[in-house]
C-alpha cells in the first residue's frame, strides 16, 4: 500500500476557502481507480488549526497515485487553491 501525506501550509485567512474548494474534490478522487481512502485534516493544536490542512491519502500503488495527480480535477485543483496556500511538504510512504 502506497500512503501519501501531503501537508499544505495555507495563506492567513484562506483556510476555509481552500476547505471549500476540496469538498467537491474529495469524492472524485475516493472514486479513482486504486484509491482505498482520501481525506482532508485539519491541525489539531489550536495555534496552528488555521495554518496548515493535511491529506491523508491510502492508494493500491504508486502507479495509482502518479494517475491521480496527472488527471485534469488535480491540475484543477492545484490552478483553484493556488493564492490560498504558500506552500506543501509531501511525504510519500510505503506500508510494512
Amino acid at each position: 500500500m502506497f500512503v501519501v501525506i501531503a501537508r499544505n501550509k495555507i495563506n492567513p485567512g484562506c483556510a476555509d476557502k481552500f476547505i471549500e474548494v476540496v469538498k467537491d474534490l474529495i469524492p472524485i478522487v475516493r472514486s479513482e481507480d486504486g484509491c482505498i481512502s482520501y481525506d482532508l485534516c485539519r491541525d489539531a493544536d489550536p495555534d496552528t488549526r488555521e495554518e496548515y490542512l493535511t491529506f491523508v491519502e491510502e492508494w493500491q500503488s504508486a502507479a495509482h497515485h502518479k494517475a491521480h495527480i496527472e488527471t485534469s480535477h488535480m491540475a484543477e485543483f492545484r490552478i483553484k487553491v493556488k493564492d490560498f496556500r504558500c506552500g506543501s511538504n509531501v511525504m510519500k510512504l510505503e506500508r510494512i
